[in-house]
């Protein structure tokens, strides 16, 4: 027999328990003895056997008497209609309910009454609730209707029975939802809680219900969560979250019986709340192991694993990442979608197969910020500390700034910079600037609404909308005159739009505010390059090297010294102001080789050259092939 025909036969036979539909009364006195009549449910012609339909029909209840005598009487005289049996009454609760009309004999084949029949309107009777008949001698036991007769039975009952059914398929949300309908109704229906299944499918049945759901979501987080301690995996990880989820919903789904009155019901919102607890508890270690075991990647690695190095390169590059300006608030978390803005990056990542595992790190990371307010935890910034000499970029420090932004941002500043100093990449350098003028603005409690207005100017001017983004900065000039970007940025726009001289005034109105502002600087010294005038070029190198003693403005000045052809001057430079600083720029190293080259130092422009592929054997050749090619036919001459 299948589970759904054994539950079917179940709730008939628990719904077909034996009802008290008769009782025997006492209905006079005759000496010490009395006269006895049994009373029972019947139909409107006295029949024992009514069926459900026929008794939805009837607009009455009946129920017939007949003779129960010991001495074996088996009918009633006509006197004893009106004077004995017409004194029955029907109680319910404090009420008395008198017959709706008058009693009924019905004779035999002899012509004696053998039974008489009582009438009851349905509407002064609650079939559901117990009855009693009582003479003007007695009080008969109490009886009561079986549930068939009520008159939404069939209703619930099929509810009842379904709800058996999906709590055997294992259905438990569904089977408790049907179970609360008729928990539910019971508040504009009486009747149903005095049906004889209504305590078994309100109590019995849903607290199986949200047992059994619970604990099979406990058991399959278990399952998972064992799984993951096994193989680490960010998906297994998930699946153990939208358990949780899924359990959390579920708790929603029965809050409203948790909030009844049944025995149990508070007993189960306490359940739940501990269970919740401690899946958390687990699920916060789970999380701290999948975040240990992703991180020793950044925690035991070496730039000699050229992953490593890749990935610690991107990471720096979408920290410090800043298109526009911003008053610090903390770290933000990083969003993977600013690699579109690093397409090369983007590109090595998918090539090497490795975008996926470090999407998976970005998502560590992000949860270390969510909990700690920093990029990365101790043990990779030791890994990075003891590397120091070996990286290409100023990493260490840029991660050691953003690990402070949160709480010391004097510090975060002061990183920042040292960073700077270090660096040999252009657009690192830029985005460095933004974050500390963002800490300049904020220190100097500049209007957000001003900031916010400088960032529309500069999208304009991404967008090249030239007219728009200089009405803004006309505007900001004045509100804010004593803020330099601003007027670097309205610099910019003259500078985009051939107006070199009226750029180079905004410039330095710019430096005069800001002394230590390297954007303006670049302009200027770019466009002294283009434009060949290196002695000008040298003079601005200078002042930038006063204002900001960095390799970026040394490695210019070598440049601009091998254009004025003091190649003795351009060595120096490098060797004392740059491979000081950063070793590991491939650049440098060309415009070393190349000077030496001019000395006819053979032997140290070959080192030079060869020095680029020995620091980044991946990179494209062609130069390097060129150089060498070149160097061979001065061996020659």
């Amino acid at each position: 027999m299948s589970n759904k025909i054994l539950s079917v036969v179940l709730a008939v036979l628990f719904t077909s328990a034996v009802f008290a539909q008769s009782a025997e009364l006492n209905y006079k006195a005759k000496g010490r003895a009395f006269m006895t009549a049994k009373i029972y449910f019947s139909n409107q012609n006295g029949g024992e056997e009514i069926t459900p339909e026929e008794f939805f029909d009837y607009e009455n209840i009946f129920f017939t008497i007949v003779p129960a005598t010991p001495d074996g009487k088996n009918y009633f005289k006509e006197s004893e209609i009106s004077e004995d049996l017409g004194l029955i009454k029907l109680k319910q609760g404090f009420s008395d309910i008198q017959p709706q009309a008058a009693l009924r004999p019905v004779l035999s084949a002899e012509g004696k009454i053998e039974k008489v029949i009582m009438s009851f309107a349905k509407r002064q009777v609650k079939l559901f609730v117990p009855f009693s008949f009582v003479s003007p001698v007695d009080t008969a036991i109490i009886s009561n209707l079986s549930d068939e007769y009520y008159k939404y039975y069939n209703k619930y009952n099929e509810k009842y029975v379904s709800g058996i059914n999906l709590s055997d398929e294992k259905e438990y949300i569904d089977a408790f939802t049907i179970l609360m309908e008729i928990v539910d109704d019971t508040q504009i229906n009486e009747e149903i809680m005095h049906y004889d299944f209504y305590q078994h499918a309100s109590e019995t049945l849903i607290e199986t219900c949200i047992e059994q759901q619970a604990d099979s979501l406990t058991k399959t987080f278990s399952r998972l969560s064992g799984q993951f301690n096994k193989n680490f995996s960010l998906k297994t990880l998930k699946s153990c979250d939208s358990i949780i989820k899924k359990l959390h919903e579920t708790q929603d789904v029965f809050a409203p019986y948790m909030k009844l009155d049944f025995r149990n019901s508070r007993v189960y919102q306490q359940k739940f709340d501990r269970l919740f607890d401690d899946l958390s508890a687990e699920m916060v270690k789970n999380y701290e192991t999948y975040n240990k075991s992703k991180m020793q990647f950044l925690e035991t690695k070496t730039y000699n694993v050229y992953q490593f190095s890749l990935f610690v390169d991107v990471l720096a590059q979408m920290v410090t990442h800043l298109d526009t300006l911003r008053l610090l608030k903390g770290v933000n978390q990083l969003d993977i979608s600013v690699l579109n803005k690093l397409p090369v990056k983007k590109e090595e990542l998918n090539e090497t197969g490795w975008y996926n595992e470090f999407e998976l790190l970005v998502g560590v990371i992000n949860q270390n910020i969510k909990n700690t307010g920093k990029i990365l935890g101790d043990s990779a910034m030791n890994n990075l500390q003891r590397q120091v000499a070996d990286q290409r970029q100023p990493y260490y420090e840029i991660f050691l700034a953003f690990n402070n932004l949160e709480q010391k941002e004097m510090l975060f500043k002061d990183y920042l910079k040292n960073a700077i100093e270090r660096c040999t990449d252009i657009v690192l350098i830029k985005n460095m600037e933004m974050w500390i003028l963002g800490y300049k603005l904020t220190t100097e409690n500049i209007d957000p609404q001003t900031v916010s207005r400088i960032n529309e100017g500069i999208r304009l001017i991404e967008t090249k909308e030239w007219l728009q983004a200089t009405s803004i900065f006309d505007v900001i000039t004045r509100q804010a005159n004593n803020v330099a970007p601003p007027w670097f940025y309205a610099g910019v726009i003259k500078f985009e739009n051939q107006e070199t001289f009226s750029a180079e005034t905004l410039f330095e109105i710019a430096l005069k505010l800001y002394p230590q502002y390297i954007a303006p600087r670049v302009y200027s010294i770019n466009s002294a390059f283009n434009q060949g005038l290196y002695d000008n070029l040298l003079k601005s190198i200078d002042q930038a090297i006063l204002a900001n003693d960095i390799w970026y403005f040394h490695s210019w000045k070598a440049k601009a010294l091998y254009e004025l052809k003091n190649y003795k001057q351009v060595i120096a430079e490098i060797n004392d102001n740059c491979l000081t600083r950063n070793p590991w720029d491939i650049g440098q190293y060309f415009v070393l080789g190349d000077a030496y080259l001019e000395l006819k130092d053979y032997t140290n422009a070959e080192i030079a050259y060869r020095k680029t592929q020995e620091i980044n054997p991946f990179m494209e050749s062609q130069l390097f092939n060129e150089k060498m090619i070149m160097l061979q036919k001065r061996r020659t001459q």
